[in-house]
């Protein structure tokens, strides 16, 4: 009975994704790694305009995105951390995925500077000696990787 539902569940769900890349044809077909940042902030400024097939589109875009994120695809952490600035606990959970899953790609990288960043911030309001160790963490990873800013900001913590 439960794979029966899941079969069902499946169909339902890659169905839905067809829809979406037919109705949205123009905003799916660049695969680019821009394009793939557009498709979701395409998709959300549709929504936000009461477009509810958009709606729709956006949000199984981004659960599809979580989804890859927690697979390892830095890329889509840093989609879904994007698409969540608004708040900062979502945002930094995206951006701590990505850093943590070491796949060597900028996406990766960008996560680990983003997170060491925030964390940097946290510490200036707090002052608590955890969050600043966990700051160097993330930035010296990211310094390591290759970003200067990390770097920077690495400096200004010591």
């Amino acid at each position: 009975m439960i794979k029966i539902f899941y079969c069902l569940f499946l169909s339902f769900s890659l169905s839905f994704a067809t829809d979406c890349m037919k109705e949205f044809k123009s905003i799916y077909d660049d695969t680019s790694e821009e394009g793939l940042f557009l498709i979701a902030s395409k998709l959300n400024d549709m929504c936000t305009k009461n477009d509810k097939t958009a709606c729709k589109c956006y949000s199984e875009y981004i659960d599809e995105s979580k989804q890859e994120c927690q697979k390892g695809s830095s890329i889509k952490c840093i989609i879904v951390g994007t698409m969540f600035m608004d708040n900062e606990y979502e945002s930094s959970k995206y951006a701590k995925q990505a850093c943590d899953n070491n796949d060597g790609s900028k996406y990766s990288t960008s996560g680990c500077s983003i997170y060491g960043s925030i964390l940097k911030s946290r510490y200036y309001k707090s002052k608590d000696a955890s969050i600043k160790k966990d700051a160097i963490f993330y930035l010296k990873k990211a310094c390591k990787m290759g970003n200067v800013s990390s770097c920077n900001f690495l400096k200004e913590l010591k």
